[in-house]
């Protein structure tokens, strides 16, 4: 893939939010665009409406700028999603680390509701 960034204003709008989700957090689309990114047009022709099915074509164009990683035989799929959710756990363990640290309960003042770093503290 080209270092472009992914025209997200190809795909229907009520199709982008989902392919966005996808692509830059692994979370799983709706079953029309699922079966999009796994090559199944059959699949994905049984389940679109009619505006997605007018923009197979465009949704086609997007998908040859993706990362090729990201989509093909339902493995990559699957492995794109399961290497997101990982990420994701481990960021959650990280905030969840921090929200028990010492440090996060000296940056928190409880009178502004905020936190506060010590450059930003008066």
């Amino acid at each position: 893939m080209d270092a472009t960034p992914l025209r997200y204003e190809l795909l229907p709008e009520h199709l982008r939010a989902g392919m966005r989700l996808y692509f830059e957090d692994g979370i799983r689309p709706g079953d029309f665009l699922l079966a999009m990114l796994e090559n199944r047009r059959q699949d994905a022709y049984s389940r679109a409406d009619i505006e997605s099915l007018r923009a197979i074509g465009r949704i086609d164009m997007f998908l040859a700028k993706a990362p090729p990683e990201a989509w093909g035989p339902p493995e990559k799929v699957a492995a794109w999603i399961a290497g997101h959710a990982k990420r994701r756990e481990a960021a959650a363990a990280d905030r969840e680390a921090f929200a028990e640290s010492e440090v996060e309960a000296e940056a928190f003042d409880e009178k502004d509701n905020r936190y506060k770093w010590p450059e930003d503290r008066r």
